[in-house]
Parts: structure tokens; sequence; C-alpha cells
């Protein structure tokens, strides 16, 4: 678990404190045991939505997390416009 403390990023799970964003994201990002839990709303049609066990995204200098999604209609819509083809890279063929 994760939360903030009297001005500083407190950890539990791994024993870490720090008042540093860098250092905080630095620890956070990548790291399975941290997650994002909350709310927001559509990028598209403005509804709220709820969301667990987002990966964690990065503090940036205002303090905002810049967390973008779509509700499940409009990312249905968007992901039938979609057309995917993976890509495989030359230096994996080798």
């Amino acid at each position: 678990m994760a939360f903030i403390e009297g001005g500083s990023f407190v950890c539990t799970v791994h024993d870490f404190t720090t008042t540093s964003i860098t250092e905080w994201n630095d620890h956070c990002f990548g790291n399975d045991a941290h997650t994002e839990s909350g709310s927001t709303v559509c990028i598209r049609c403005g509804e709220k939505i709820e969301f667990e066990n987002l990966p964690f995204h990065k503090l940036d200098a205002t303090g905002s997390k810049n967390i973008s999604l779509k509700c499940e209609e409009c990312e249905e819509q968007s992901v039938g416009k979609v057309t995917r083809k993976k890509v495989i890279s030359e230096e994996s063929t080798k």
C-alpha cells in the first residue's frame, strides 16, 4: 500500500519513504505491487469512470497523474474502427 503522509510518500509494502516526486515515481513505476484505483471521466463522452488495478502513472511536476480513460461503450466504439497488425522487427527475425 502506498500513501502520502505529512508531505512524504510512504510505501508500506517495501518500507520506502521519500519526499521526492522523482524517487517516488522511480520506486513505483513498473512495479506490479503499485496500482491505481479511483475515478475519472471518459475522455470521449464525459461519463464518470471508476477504475481499479490500473498500472501506476507517474506524477508530473504539477502533481497530476494524467490518467486518460474511455468508458466501456466508447472503448467498444473505438476498437471496432481500429485495424491492428503485429509488426515484427528485423532484429527479432535474425
